[in-house]
């Protein structure tokens, strides 16, 4: 059996849900499978193995349930049947929120979004950020307000529904929001959504500084390019602040630095060396 609706999102926002209210307590797994014929869908199916499974097809808007199970055959072979059963209607919804997603952002289930930071967190930069502590955890608060920075926009609407759903159906394909704050200086960070838990995390090696630096968290992270060196250059537009920032934290990892603004840095089997000018 199957559900099947066709419908519109309208961009009306009566109610906006705080996603402080809560996270969706259980989930359900389920197949994908686009487009499919009836033989496919029952496919899907038999190659999640025996059980209740669930195939979705976000196409059609279809949600397909089947038991599948493992028959024996002739000559001690083994056929596996996958009989149709009805969908639940909370496992439909669930489908439901999983679908308005994957329509309204490109059939895709990954989201990045870019927004300035204001409020609370308007006098904070990327330096502020990268390491834990009070600057991170206020990022982290404003934008656990949804209503701080995501009105108007239908995407985040969809991804705030399916976050404070009871119920959630997930895939092979992560479900996933990406938020890159810009601070009044021009550096940037990003912070991922958990939807196990409903909260916002800074995410690792994302801060750059408003000259286009990378932002390192350890001495190990001085360098990433592949092959051994890394730029920092502080000339030019930009927060001046960037280069004291940055010598004390590179001071604060016990790298040795020479005067000026602009080096190479380098490693050896001697350890880190910044080289002037590169």
């Amino acid at each position: 059996m199957e559900r099947n609706v066709k419908y519109i999102w309208a961009f009306v926002f009566l109610v906006l849900w705080s996603s402080s209210a809560f996270a969706y307590q259980q989930s359900f797994y389920g197949e994908t499978c686009n487009g499919c014929t009836a033989a496919q869908y029952k496919n899907a199916a038999i190659l999640q193995g025996v059980g209740e499974r669930y195939v979705a097809d976000f196409q059609s808007g279809t949600l397909k349930k089947f038991l599948v199970s493992k028959e024996p055959g002739f000559n001690g072979t083994f056929t596996y049947i996958a009989n149709a059963l009805t969908v639940e209607p909370d496992h439909f919804d669930a489908f439901l929120r999983l679908k308005a997603i994957w329509d309204s952002n490109s059939h895709s289930l990954s989201y990045v979004h870019e927004i300035e930071a204001a409020g609370s967190i308007s006098q904070l930069n990327a330096f502020d950020v990268v390491d834990p502590g009070i600057g991170r955890n206020a990022v982290t608060n404003y934008l656990s307000n949804w209503n701080n920075w995501s009105l108007g926009n239908i995407i985040l609407f969809n991804f705030q529904s399916y976050a404070n759903a009871f119920l959630a159906f997930r895939t092979g394909t992560p479900v996933s929001i990406t938020i890159v704050v810009y601070f009044s200086d021009g550096s940037h960070s990003d912070f991922t959504f958990s939807f196990s838990n409903n909260t916002w995390k800074y995410e690792d090696k994302s801060s750059v500084d408003s000259h286009g630096n990378p932002i390192p968290q350890s001495r190990n992270d001085i360098i990433r390019n592949p092959d051994g060196t890394q730029n920092y250059d502080y000339r030019g537009p930009g927060n001046p602040s960037d280069l004291l920032d940055s010598l004390n934290r590179f001071s604060q990892f016990g790298v040795p630095i020479s005067s000026g603004s602009y080096w190479a840095c380098t490693n050896s089997p001697a350890g880190l060396h910044f080289l002037h000018p590169y």
